[in-house]
């Protein structure tokens, strides 16, 4: 990886970077982020990064999350399979905070998992749901809630991909029916709790009485 990496800093043909099922870690990954950020050759010409089933973790995601930050010419990143977990999904979060080009993302299987005391605020997708955003994937991961404001910002045409979370806000029957019966019960509850919605903990805990 680290090889092709140094090759693909000087790159100015080769779009797509697939990568996926080939064990490259953290120092792959930290390598290859050298050439997304175009530190030594100036910018890349990248479009496609695959990176899929690459035992990348926590630090691996964070050194392409800063790269990604200045990047200008990304729109897909597929990540599924790793071990990123909730350190490594807030950096590409933030990492999206200034990038504008990303439009799909795939973090799908990834131990994301929000904690109990998780609210619209704190939740993982809160920092993930960007407007330039058109195709979210995080299936098969421990996220327990869709935040509202965040979600109902997001264009009508964005698709979020949220199969086998243990979502209880909102409540499976609802996600199982798509993004527009998301998008009505979110404005639904919105309008009649306000802006202080309930945490997983009290969601679970009012779901017992």
């Amino acid at each position: 990886a680290a090889a092709l990496a140094k090759a693909l800093e000087g790159n100015r043909t080769v779009t797509l970077v697939d990568l996926r099922g080939n064990g490259i870690g953290d120092e792959g990954a930290t390598a290859l982020a050298g050439a997304l950020e175009g530190r030594s050759s100036g910018e890349t010409l990248i479009q496609t990064i695959l990176l899929g089933a690459n035992s990348i973790g926590p630090e691996g995601a964070a050194a392409l999350a800063k790269a990604v930050e200045r990047n200008t010419t990304v729109t897909l990143m597929e990540l599924r399979g790793n071990g990123l977990g909730p350190e490594g999904a807030k950096a590409l979060a933030k990492a999206l905070e200034r990038n504008r080009t990303v439009t799909s993302l795939n973090l799908s299987h990834n131990g994301i998992g929000d904690d109990e005391n998780a609210t619209d605020s704190t939740c993982v997708l809160a920092g993930l749901l960007k407007p330039q955003l058109k195709v979210l994937n995080v299936e098969d991961n421990q996220l327990t809630r869709i935040p509202a404001d965040a979600f109902l910002a997001m264009p009508s045409a964005f698709e979020l991909r949220t199969w086998n979370n243990p979502l209880d806000f909102p409540p499976e029957e609802i996600v199982d029916q798509g993004d527009d019966a998301i998008r009505d019960f979110l404005r639904k509850t919105t309008l009649e709790e306000g802006t202080v919605l309930p945490t997983t903990r009290e969601k679970r805990a009012r779901s017992k009485r």
